[in-house]
């Protein structure tokens, strides 16, 4: 969805991130598609738990969570040359992999695409490959992806007052046909995705239409999400894992109230920040 000003646009901006914090999908993508796509496209059905468990780790359980997945690409083989178990043929194609995510400006498969198309590096085609298969299986999956409780009703809430941001690094593609199946898709002015360049650049574009800094809130799941909050001068407030339906139950509370109200202040973000370090921490030993 292409940014521009809307003809009443209301003081208050909110930006929700999509997988993790308002579809319950996070867990199932990346434990059934990205991780297993992952040992199926690299190789690696000899070291299989292990290379999981890396992939779970920096994508799910660590501050790293929430992570586009081409950088989440990037950080899983880096820890698997660490441990030395890539062959000399991946570790040349995470070097192909690491220049092109120095030089792009937007982490996307068509991105990617375009790129290889002009150097034909094979470990562009194979990270390109791998993202494809991730997509069509999550396409091709009979479940339907669900929403967190509560999130219906409280995003009925937030449009009492302020305009609706989906800000993802998900494709645009997949977080459309997610939430135009949980009846969401009507409560949103504006869908931010990898196709429009990172959550920073996304709230950034936002920001350019008018909204003041102190009337914006970020909420996510993940510490990039924080981030792209913190580039920003904008407010953050976490969906808590492992705790997403109270994060819900509670964010009219301690998160829209205290935004129109002034009382965001640093001290409070802190407070927070560290509420979800806890809740990282506690489900990364579990």
């Amino acid at each position: 969805m292409a940014v521009k000003k809307g003809k009443n646009m209301k003081k208050y901006l909110i930006c929700v991130d999509s997988d993790g914090c308002v579809m319950d999908t996070m867990n199932q993508k990346h434990k059934e598609y990205f991780g297993p796509a992952f040992v199926e496209y690299y190789n690696l059905e000899d070291i299989k738990e292990e290379a999981l468990n890396i992939w779970l780790y920096i994508n799910l359980f660590s501050k790293t969570r929430g992570i586009n997945r081409f950088l989440g690409l990037k950080k899983t083989l880096e820890e698997l040359q660490k441990r030395g178990k890539l062959g000399t043929e991946v570790e040349a194609e995470l070097k192909e992999i690491n220049d092109w995510l120095e030089n792009s400006k937007e982490y996307s498969n068509q991105a990617l695409l375009q790129e290889y198309e002009k150097v034909q590096k094979k470990g562009l085609k194979r990270a390109y490959e791998w993202s494809m298969q991730v997509n069509k299986s999550i396409n091709l999956q009979n479940q339907k992806s669900s929403a967190f409780f509560g999130v219906q009703e409280q995003l009925s809430e937030f449009k009492k007052n302020a305009d609706i941001a989906i800000v993802s690094s998900a494709n645009a593609e997949a977080v459309k046909k997610e939430w135009e199946e949980e009846g969401l898709l009507s409560y949103i002015n504006y869908i931010m995705t990898q196709e429009t360049g990172s959550k920073k650049e996304g709230i950034a574009s936002l920001l350019k239409l008018g909204y003041k800094k102190e009337n914006v809130l970020m909420i996510g799941d993940s510490l990039g999400d924080w981030q792209a909050a913190l580039e920003n001068e904008v407010a953050f407030y976490p969906i808590l894992v492992g705790k997403e339906t109270l994060s819900w139950e509670k964010i009219i509370q301690d998160a829209l109230i205290p935004l129109m109200d002034k009382n965001f202040t640093k001290k409070y973000q802190e407070y927070l920040l560290q509420e979800y370090y806890k809740e990282l921490a506690d489900e990364n030993k579990g």
